[in-house]
């Protein structure tokens, strides 16, 4: 049985061994209790994710394994994609080509098992491209194979790996530099003479805007333009050692170096960060990109990593803990602030390893940090301490209290917000203002105890307070927003609609509408969480909390889960602890650290629905299809499919029904289900995948099924037996009356054949030859004379006892023609000749009696017989056929015929068989070929 344990491995566990990098996951691939070393990877249309390894060639959609192909003890040593097919080479020199439902091979070659192979890729025409280190590159079309070596330019042949351009080009990376490859021919070659920094290329990958990224075994990462234009390189900082992998996309580029790991440069270097793996001696082997810009990577373990850029988590910098920050906030300098209880700090918001932590000493006790900043548009940032009041930050690294006059009559501060010239402060007394260095404490309405001030549109602004709900703040006068529902919120916000929206502790997320909180979240159980944090954020509104981080689409009134995406299970957090940057990236401070979280729709994307991989029907596999239809005999059916993605995939649900069978929908985490035998009738079969109660569900997929009643069961074939019974007995009647007309026809026909066989041998002539002929030999021959009048006898006697039979034996009608003909060749001699060519066992079969004697009869009859120009008939066997053949020599006063003898022939044929009777007469021979009919006891 196979077994696919997946472990979720968080980046925030290795604190103090990575800094920064890509939320990044790891799967375990097992097949049973075996572990693969898994070396190449590629992604199918489906998502799921193709390993090669020294077992085999695996697939996974991050739950459930598949075992493809057994290579071992051979291994796949490259994978790529071609449509919705997967390539794969293997050490043997096998390429495979693989689908669903399994592989075929699809070329070999013994080069490819003597020159390895480190690269396949496949181009838009169909062709596909072999790097092998040793033998250039191949090229695979359906026309053939062709070969690109040094004769042809290609700078060596040893090819480390190769890259498509959009318009079909190939650049090859070789051991003595670059080569542009177009067709059958190298067009280019970019070496160290030309400017390239290292001669040793060992991957290649080509961007959206045609650069080619080549690393290298000496000189890290270049970047060259086959058009021209200066050599760039890149500034992966250190030494890297070799780069063996390469893989630029998206304003990208991921580098698997060998002496610092995996490292990725966002934006020309703005943003560089390493991932340095629990155990260094594993280097990357293989880097593959998905749709929405997410890498997959192994490293010859069996497992394989899934390295997201759109979020970004920092669980330490510099030695920093960045899992305890109390507050963040983004100034307008691109820079972010945030707090812990060592003090205030301040980075860019790149954190790129050029760019260096700022320490700002805050002289405050660990047990009272800052637990909220805001930055102001001169500069400033503002830090507010519960007990140590206000604070003003400078990004030079100084800090100062705030005293009297602007200082807040309440030093326990829970908020501050820099809007408009003003900063506003939310104490356990109310909420104060400054403005032009004298505060003004406004009160608060009830308690005072305010937990979180916010902007709002016109000027104004909004408090989330314990106890009187949400207050908003109009020329320094308080207002309750809505005096009815919850009322307490820690956190409130407006979006760019202008809809107010506030949360709390088991509140769920509020909006309000008109004169009253309009809840929503409990069918996704937010009722029973507390809400930290309410961001408008991608036209969504996220809700950080006890529940995780979920948003939720106002126009659509749809809820997603984004727990699994950012990796913030079990998130812990504390208030005003969000901010957004000037790049539009929203900042998260949490238990894991900081999290960055690009403005990429792509991560609000509707949840793809599952794919269906295989149907099976009793012994049948099929392809995925939108209608299937199988007998009755053959109506157990399977369905076999995957999930839609790999984040999160263990805690991925299906719900299915079977529309015919019944409409109930069922849920399910295996990824097959099974139906025993269905009976007749017409099916729809239906699909998708949730994450979560409340939130909106995959499409539905499927397929319709057509289970065949038995024959007798269908109903064209009920109502065909009611209308053939009712037409039984009528047939019967006319059938028995073309019974008596068609045996009333056929006695007439064998009686006239039977009265023209016997008036032929008693004509006149006949007998008056016979006769001549008997008085012949009695003068000459008396023996004979005697022999002649005994055949004579006994061929007129034979008619007579098979003239009322239907059929006789191909045995008897020989023995009467041959005492007929016996007759004639005494009367002709030489002039005439029988030969009879028949096998014993055909001699068996039945024939028409009198047919061959009739027509050796005509044959004679109708034509001029002599000694030197005889009539030959011959008589053979042809299959189960009896053909009879004589010379053509026409009489110069040919005898009347009635053409009675042919006709009659074929219309008893045509009674007793449907194999024809067929008559070819040619120039000199006319040829008769008689049906055979099997004997009849």
């Amino acid at each position: 049985m196979v077994r696919t344990l997946v472990t979720w491995l968080l980046l925030a566990t290795a604190l103090f061994v990575q800094a920064q990098f890509p939320f990044t996951r790891s799967v375990e691939v097992r097949l049973g209790q075996s572990r693969p070393g898994i070396t190449c990877l590629a992604l199918d249309t489906h998502s799921a994710l193709w390993t090669g390894s020294d077992l085999g060639l695996l697939r996974t959609d991050g739950e459930r394994v598949d075992a493809m192909w057994r290579t071992a003890p051979h291994r796949i040593t490259a994978l790529t994609r071609q449509g919705d097919r997967i390539l794969a080479m293997v050490s043997s020199g096998v390429l495979l080509q693989c689908g669903d439902l399994g592989c075929d091979t699809l070329a070999l070659d013994s080069l490819w098992s003597q020159d390895a192979v480190r690269a396949i890729v496949a181009d838009a025409q169909g062709s596909i491209w072999v790097a092998t280190f040793g033998d250039g590159v191949h090229r695979i079309e359906a026309k053939g194979r062709t070969r690109i070596g040094t004769e042809h330019g290609l700078p060596d042949l040893h090819v480390n790996d190769l890259a498509l351009f959009a318009d079909g080009r190939l650049v090859a990376a070789t051991d003595q530099g670059l080569a542009l490859i177009t067709g059958d021919s190298v067009q280019q070659v970019f070496e160290q003479r030309h400017g390239a920094p290292d001669n040793l290329v060992l991957s290649v990958s080509v961007d959206h805007l045609g650069q080619v990224w080549a690393g290298t075994a000496g000189a890290g990462v270049f970047i060259w333009t086959p058009r021209g234009g200066p050599v760039r390189t890149t500034d992966l900082v250190g030494d890297v050692g070799a780069v063996q992998h390469v893989l630029a996309a998206q304003g990208r580029l991921w580098a698997a170096t060998e002496g610092a790991g995996l490292m990725v440069l966002e934006g020309d270097g703005q943003g560089r960060y390493q991932y340095l793996p629990e155990h260094p001696k594993n280097a990357v082997s293989d880097l593959v990109l998905d749709r929405h810009g997410v890498v997959w990577w192994c490293d010859g373990t069996d497992r394989i990593h899934r390295s997201d850029p759109r979020v970004l988590h920092v669980p330490a910098h510099e030695g920093v803990d960045l899992r305890r920050v109390t507050a963040i906030c983004g100034d307008a300098q691109g820079r972010m602030w945030f707090a812990n209880a060592d003090g205030a700090f301040v980075h860019s918001h790149a954190f790129s390893d050029a760019a260096r932590l700022t320490r700002i000493p805050v002289p405050l006790p660990a047990s009272t940090p800052l637990v909220s900043l805001s930055a102001d548009d001169q500069g400033h940032v503002w830090g507010a301490s519960f007990g140590g009041g206000l604070w003003q930050l400078e990004g030079t690294g100084g800090a100062q209290r705030v005293g009297p006059p602007a200082a807040p009559g309440d030093p326990n501060i829970l908020s501050v917000r820099a809007e408009r010239g003003t900063i506003w402060t939310a104490t356990l007394s109310g909420i104060s203002g400054l403005q032009h260095g004298r505060n003004t404490d406004l009160g608060a309405l009830g308690t005072g105890f305010v937990y979180h001030v916010a902007p709002s549109s016109g000027g104004t602004m909004l408090a989330a307070t314990d106890g009187n709900g949400v207050l908003r703040i109009r020329d320094l006068t308080l207002t309750e927003l809505i005096p009815t529902g919850p009322r307490t919120f820690y956190t409130v916000a407006e979006d760019a609609s202008g809809a107010i929206w506030a949360g709390g502790p088991a509140t769920g997320l509020c909006k309000a509408e008109g004169s009253q909180w309009a809840q929503r979240g409990a069918e996704v159980g937010l009722i029973q969480a507390d809400i930290h944090a309410i961001v408008p954020f991608l036209d969504q509104v996220f809700v950080f909390g006890d529940r995780g981080v979920l948003s939720f689409d106002p126009a659509r009134a749809q809820w997603t889960d984004l727990t699994d995406v950012l990796g913030l299970e079990d998130l812990q957090m504390e208030l005003n602890c969000t901010a957004l940057d000037t790049a539009g990236a929203l900042w998260v401070a949490s238990d894991r650290g900081l999290v960055r979280i690009l403005p990429d729709r792509s991560l609000l994307e509707a949840m793809p629905p599952p794919s269906i991989l295989e149907v099976r029907l009793g012994d049948q596999r099929l392809r995925a299809d939108t209608l299937y239809e199988t007998a009755h005999d053959k109506s157990a059916l399977s369905v076999r499919f995957m999930a839609p993605g790999h984040a999160g995939a263990g805690a991925l649900q299906f719900e299915y029904r079977l529309i015919g069978l019944t409409n109930e929908v069922m849920r399910t985490r295996e990824r097959e289900l099974t139906f025993p035998a269905l009976p007749p009738g017409t099916y729809r079969f239906e699909l998708r995948a949730l994450h979560m109660d409340g939130e909106v569900p995959s499409e539905w997929v499927g397929f319709g099924l057509v289970v065949d009643p038995p024959w007798w069961q269908r109903p064209w074939i009920i109502a065909l037996m009611v209308i053939a019974s009712m037409a039984v007995v009528l047939s019967l009647i006319a059938a028995r009356d073309r019974r008596v007309h068609y045996r009333q026809r056929m006695e007439q026909e064998q009686v006239r054949f039977q009265l023209e066989a016997l008036r032929s041998q008693v004509d006149p002539h006949f007998l008056f030859n016979s006769f001549n002929t008997l008085v012949e030999l009695i003068e000459t021959e008396p023996e004979k004379a005697v022999l002649h009048v005994d055949q004579l006898s006994t061929f007129f006697r034979n008619i007579l006892q098979v003239r009322d039979r239907e059929l006789i034996t191909l045995k008897e009608e020989l023995e009467l023609l041959n005492t007929y003909f016996g007759l004639e060749q005494r009367r002709f001699g030489e002039a005439i000749a029988l030969n009879v060519e028949v096998p014993e066992a055909l001699r068996s079969t039945m024939i028409v009696p009198l047919t061959l004697q009739l027509l050796v009869e005509n044959a004679i009859k109708h034509n001029a017989a002599t000694k030197r120009t005889p009539v030959i008939v011959t008589i053979t066997a042809v299959g189960q056929d009896l053909e009879l053949h004589n010379t053509l020599i026409p009489k110069l006063s040919p005898p009347r015929s009635t053409g009675f003898g042919l006709d009659s022939i074929r219309k008893r044929y045509q009674a007793l068989t449907p194999r024809p009777v067929h008559v070819e007469r040619t120039a000199g021979s006319f040829v008769v070929r008689i049906p055979l009919i099997p004997h009849r006891p």
